[in-house]
């Protein structure tokens, strides 16, 4: 057999052994041969085997076969010892009743059960048919008790059932079969006073607490009102929890048949941490609640908590202390082990707290070490939502998110178009296309960030040209003080369409984990056209440095451009009359702002459509750092050495510029907040 058996003594509990057994059994009752060999390498005979020597002990001690004779042809049975042959089940029968008054007489195509019947003191089956039906019978399992019993069995099956883990639901299935349709979900939250959503350092609800920003999250990105429950209780521990012992009326496990909810979420770890409960009961209660919720058909979802930085040594007095700050991620290792083995959603706050640290202290985030700020309890929010959205991490500089099996929600109706018949569309596959409306018309897409925005800008990505209109930023409904902004695609200032133009916001030090961002217009936010385009968003190095070329055309898109925003820093060498330097236009080549110099005389600058503008009027030869600034305002200032020159806000911005010429060494710098 594959399966390799245990040396453990008899009787052995191993499922390794009762597999092991279950092939001895089949080969017990079914092989032609007589013996078998058990696990520890002894052997006893098959039913095949007593059938052999059950005909010899019959033979030679006292079984007489009636040769010829069945209950078909009829026979006179006169002793205890004769047997007579059922052809019809293939089992010699013995008769056990009285021979008081002469032989057993067998009539001719008679049956055992029409001549007395069958069972004690009447005909019994005395070769291996018997046997084998009692085997097969219900409970025949028993009468090989030792190597298994059906207790054995039915134990088995119930394990491999609840082992069958993609039978289950997941959230992801909910979205498809619910939130994608339009129906709303129902979500029990249940955990400490991180998922209550304590203010950090006081007292009461903080506004932007996980349950309130879940809502808010799923509204936006789903167009369903969903109930979220917030079943958080202060000082909670899961094994509290799980033992009903957490003040919770009904009690959790009470609950869960009386719920309407589809889903249920469990955060717990620092209350189980801080008492420093056993690590080997969190792990079973965490089973406990993975196998109570899908045992009433709800999907459970684990959260690991959030970070909880010490602040103060174990002989100080605070909340946190540095001993209980080190314990608490083997916790979190748990949750993580048992969420990958029993194929659970998870949602790791744990490790999106921490890859915040690289842009804010732990101390910002967690204020009093335990509870987050507002702003790091709407991150734990949003990411409560990732089980349900369909998103790629963006990790790097140069990942994107665009609408292509996307998770995303507009409201722009009749004139939206999905536009793939323009090229490049190298980087997104295709842009979603709108008319602005009397109230915010716009797009919502799940952005999912590995990391935070500490040495990127999530960029936007979209359309310029003519009829472009100006769209307000949002995160998850709001301008929020980590991201914020307005783009214009109108642009009047070129030819050609940039079909995947790149936007700037003037605010952007996003956390890590789920975002919800929006672009929205209306017809009051004014700009030269009423159309906007969405290609997606996307990260961008917060400081490049790269050589030019001198190509007359589009570039390739490897590079991050010179646009609203951002600041070019480039050497300039005035030695000779001419141009000192050209912006051009990414789509087309055409020059939108050039710097020119005569030779001991005047240096100036002409932006697309405007008159040049003079930086100085006798500007002696030389090397000279030159820094231009993009203002979100669509203001520039010029600066080249001590000189320096604003050039107003013009009415539409210019699109996206690269430096042209042949090796020029030069830094974009984003200037976002």
């Amino acid at each position: 057999m594959a399966t390799q058996p245990t040396n453990l003594p008899v009787p052995s509990e191993s499922p390794r052994d009762l597999k092991f057994n279950a092939g001895k059994i089949d080969e017990y009752v079914t092989s032609m041969g007589w013996t078998y060999t058990d696990r520890f390498g002894q052997k006893h005979y098959t039913i095949e085997g007593m059938n052999y020597l059950s005909q010899e002990a019959m033979a030679a001690y006292g079984y007489v076969i009636l040769t010829g004779k069945t209950f078909t042809t009829g026979a006179t049975l006169n002793n205890p010892n004769e047997v007579l042959l059922n052809t019809a089940d293939g089992e010699y029968y013995k008769w056990t009743g009285s021979f008081a008054s002469g032989g057993k007489v067998v009539p001719a195509n008679s049956t055992p059960a029409g001549t007395g019947g069958i069972g004690p003191g009447a005909w019994i089956g005395v070769g291996d048919a018997s046997l084998r039906a009692a085997l097969a019978a219900p409970g025949g399992v028993n009468l090989v008790n030792g190597a298994a019993k059906q207790s054995d069995l039915d134990s088995t099956n119930q394990t491999i059932n609840k082992r069958n883990y993609p039978a289950f639901k997941s959230c992801y299935e909910l979205a498809a079969s619910r939130l994608a349709k339009g129906m709303a979900i129902t979500a029990d939250c249940r955990g400490d006073s991180t998922m209550y959503g304590v203010v950090s350092g006081g007292s009461g609800q903080d506004i932007q607490r996980p349950t309130v920003t879940l809502t808010t999250t799923l509204r936006n990105l789903f167009g369903v009102e969903c109930s979220i429950n917030n079943f958080g209780i202060s000082g909670s521990t899961l094994r509290g929890m799980i033992s009903g012992t957490d003040g919770a009326s009904p009690t959790f496990l009470a609950s869960l048949n009386t719920s309407s909810a589809h889903v249920i979420y469990c955060n717990h770890g620092i209350n189980d941490s801080q008492l420093d409960l056993s690590i080997d009961q969190f792990r079973a209660d965490l089973i406990t609640f993975i196998n109570a919720v899908r045992d009433v058909n709800k999907v459970p979802v684990l959260c690991t908590p959030n970070i909880n930085p010490a602040t103060t040594l174990d002989t100080g007095g605070g909340l946190i202390t540095e001993t209980k700050s080190k314990r608490l991620e083997r916790y979190v290792n748990v949750i993580r082990d048992v969420a990958r083995a029993m194929k659970v959603d998870l949602v790791d706050q744990y490790y999106y707290f921490q890859k915040t640290t690289r842009m804010y202290s732990p101390i910002e985030l967690v204020p009093d070490g335990a509870h987050p700020s507002s702003d790091a309890y709407a991150m734990a929010g949003r990411n409560m939502a990732i089980p349900f959205v369909n998103v790629k991490p963006l990790c790097k500089a140069g990942d994107k998110q665009g609408f292509s099996n996307a998770t995303y929600f507009d409201n722009i109706g009749a004139s939206k178009q999905y536009r793939t018949d323009y090229l490049p569309f190298r980087r997104f596959g295709g842009v979603i296309v709108g008319t602005r409306g009397a109230t915010n018309t716009g797009i919502n897409l799940a952005v999912l960030l590995d990391n935070p925005t500490d040495d990127t800008v999530l960029a936007l990505y979209g359309t310029q040209w003519n009829s472009g209109t100006k769209s307000t930023l949002y995160d998850n409904g709001i301008q929020t003080n980590q991201y914020a902004g307005t783009i214009e695609q109108g642009n009047s200032n070129h030819a050609t369409i940039d079909w995947e133009g790149i936007h700037v916001p003037s605010r952007c030090k996003l956390y890590a984990g789920l975002h919800c961002m929006g672009t929205l217009s209306n017809t009051s936010m004014g700009g030269t056209g009423t159309d906007f385009a969405l290609a997606g968003y996307g990260l961008i190095p917060r400081v490049e440095s790269t050589a030019s070329n001198d190509t007359n055309g589009k570039l390739p898109y490897s590079y991050v451009p010179f646009c609203k925003n951002t600041e070019l820093i480039v050497n300039l060498n005035l030695f000779t009359s001419g141009f000192a330097l050209r912006l051009r236009a990414a789509t087309d080549g055409v020059d939108l702002l050039i710097i020119n110099y005569t030779l001991g005389g005047a240096l100036t600058v002409n932006r697309a459509g405007e008159s040049p503008v003079t930086l100085g009027a006798t500007v002696s030869a030389g090397s000279y750092n030159c820094r231009i600034r993009y203002l979100d305002d669509k203001s520039m200032t010029v600066t080249v050495g001590s000189l320096s020159v604003t050039l107003p806000a013009s009415t539409t911005p210019l699109q996206n510029m690269y430096v042209h010429g042949a090796g020029i060494n030069y830094t974009v710098r984003c200037i976002s907040e």
